[in-house]
């Protein structure tokens, strides 16, 4: 068995020539980045990304977190006046309305308050013209009256802009009448 100890004492003249050889092609290459270096590099960007992505979640659970608690202020606001509507004896149909909302507030759906009022109204008010009901509609059908009448006043670039809200406000002013009469029955 022969060692060989040729490459522990420096090039023979055969590795010489391609040692030099080695050395110039390295020399021509431009010096590169170590792989960590470009890792770091290429991370940099995922990283603020990733950083902006989380800071838009927390404002997003932030704002989430404030509904929450305003639903809640509302739902114990509406809760209070329910309990001294009853005290005052004031009457059960607009409890009713409340209570509909006080839910509503409670479970952030404002489906159920919207379907349940127009059921309401449409059931009590205009079914079984109860004036407690049609109060409510009456309400409802002045303020957006008042919205068509200023909206009347402001300059529209067509004039079949001001006829449509025109037949609204006639429209509006007919069911009012309507409403009025059943609730000074």
């Amino acid at each position: 068995m022969a060692l060989d100890f040729s490459g522990l004492f420096g090039p023979t003249a055969a590795q010489g020539q391609q040692g030099g050889q080695r050395e110039a092609r390295e020399q021509e290459q431009p010096a590169q980045e170590p792989p960590e270096a470009s890792k770091e590099a290429q991370e940099q960007p995922q990283r603020s990304f990733s950083l902006d992505r989380a800071a838009e979640e927390r404002r997003r659970v932030s704002e989430a977190y404030k509904r929450q608690a305003e639903a809640i202020r509302k739902s114990e606001r509406l809760r209070t006046e329910i309990t001294k509507g009853i005290k005052r004896g004031e009457p059960v149909q607009l409890l009713f309305l409340k209570a509909l909302e006080c839910v509503s507030a409670a479970t952030g759906d404002t489906v159920f308050l919207d379907q349940n009022r127009e059921s309401y109204i449409a059931i009590y008010g205009i079914g079984l013209q109860q004036p407690e009901a049609a109060a409510v509609e009456l309400a409802e059908v002045q303020k957006r009256l008042e919205r068509l009448q200023e909206t009347y006043k402001e300059e529209w670039p067509t004039a079949g802009d001001k006829e449509r809200i025109g037949a609204a406000i006639r429209a509006h002013r007919e069911r009012e009448r309507q409403l009025a009469a059943i609730v000074d029955a």
